[in-house]
């Protein structure tokens, strides 16, 4: 649990911008995926679940810990909340530190080649699939024309 008091206050200030940006979709989007620039542990899908990933590859426990607060909280505040754990593909091996961008290809919701899974093996199914559609989306909005 959070020690420092700025700490928290900031923490509490995320929880707060995220809830206010998801009610703000379902009452205004028209867009499909919201996708918060604050974290990138969070992609909340229209009239759907908000996914939220636990786990990264190469997370610190803090890091970790705090993906586990903001999922608790976000629940607390009435959201639907899918938790999801994403892995590096098997057999991939370790990646050191100082190949960070490597890393990254692994991290967040930004990506496909990052393994999802959940408790339950339809949840990780359906959010592979929807991250799938967000970066499609994502993708066709970047083309030229």
């Amino acid at each position: 649990m959070r020690v420092n008091l700025e700490e928290k206050e900031v923490f509490e200030t995320i929880v707060s911008t995220v809830s206010a940006m998801i009610l703000d979709f379902h009452a205004s989007s028209e867009e499909p995926f919201l996708h918060p620039d604050c974290t990138s542990r969070i992609l909340c899908i229209r009239n759907g679940p908000v996914y939220v990933l636990e786990h990264d590859p190469y997370d610190s426990e803090n890091k970790v810990q705090d993906a586990r607060l903001l999922a608790d909280r976000l629940e607390q505040l009435g959201y639907p909340v899918l938790r999801l754990k994403q892995y590096q593909p098997e057999g991939l091996g370790n990646i050191p530190y100082f190949a960070g961008q490597m890393r990254r290809k692994y991290q967040g919701w930004l990506q496909q080649a990052g393994v999802l899974t959940s408790d339950d093996p339809q949840i990780a199914e359906e959010a592979t699939k929807q991250r799938a559609l967000f970066l499609e989306l994502i993708n066709r909005a970047a083309l030229p024309g």
